[in-house]
């Protein structure tokens, strides 16, 4: 690994190109923490309210794991949690104690999807936080974006013929402004019928109609059906990452 460089400004961090460093990070950040060397590139997202940090590393893992050792060492507090590359979190050093791991893929496209059946049946939902709330819990109790999370944009579903909520997505928004799609659920007696297709093409389409350049999601690691969706809909599969928080 080379010499590890400090990044002052959140241009040259942005300026990287990659889409999850634009989804975490305001252009008009100020006081940014963030860090580089050869291979990778490390920087700590920070929270509206001012809490602890989420301290992310993308690129080569051996490098990305040393620059986030740097940043540990270097900050005045410790982040609440980190995202790296898929599997690196194992380098961290053995008396760092970590808790609640995900293995996820970062997906994002720029480009509308092919129309899937039954786009027709999504509408948007008003007034259905009870509803999207029932359907979660049975369909996805992993989600990450419940009703009244102050992120989300639009509520959209699909309804049945007797007017029961069958499926539900959200379209929120992170911290840097970009779309990221969440909470995409399909009750379990309703699956195999495209409705989760229905709805991603959905929102992904008017996301990008309404002039957004990139549309992101992220998706677990072991959902493979929703990782073979979100491929048929032009989503890449290209960024593998680990979550985790420090104990």
């Amino acid at each position: 690994m080379g010499k590890i460089e400090r990044l002052r400004t959140a241009g040259e961090l942005l300026a990287r190109g990659h889409p999850w460093v634009r989804s975490e990070v305001p252009a008009d950040t100020t006081g940014i923490r963030a860090w580089a060397t050869d291979g990778a590139y490390a920087f700590l997202s920070s929270r509206a309210d001012g809490g602890p940090g989420w301290l992310n590393a993308l690129g080569e893992p051996s490098a990305a794991i040393a620059l986030v050792r740097h940043a540990l060492a270097e900050l005045p507090a410790k982040p609440r949690g980190f995202t790296v590359p898929r599997g690196a979190h194992i380098l961290l050093p053995a008396d760092l104690p970590v808790r609640d791991i995900d293995h996820w893929n970062f997906r994002w496209t720029s480009t509308p999807p092919p129309p899937m059946p039954g786009e027709e049946r999504v509408v948007e939902l008003k007034d259905a936080d009870e509803e999207i709330r029932e359907l979660l819990a049975v369909a996805s109790p992993r989600h990450s974006a419940p009703p009244g999370d102050p992120t989300v944009r639009r509520w959209v579903g699909i309804r049945d013929e007797h007017d029961r909520l069958v499926a539900c997505g959200a379209e929120t928004r992170r911290p840097g402004g970009l779309a990221h799609l969440a909470s995409i659920a399909t009750l379990p007696g309703m699956r195999g019928r495209g409705l989760g297709a229905a709805v991603t093409a959905w929102l992904t389409r008017r996301v990008l109609d309404e002039g957004d350049d990139v549309c992101t999601l992220g998706q677990y690691a072991d959902n493979e059906v929703a990782r073979r969706l979100y491929s048929r809909l032009g989503y890449t599969d290209d960024d593998h990452f680990t979550s985790g928080r420090f104990g």
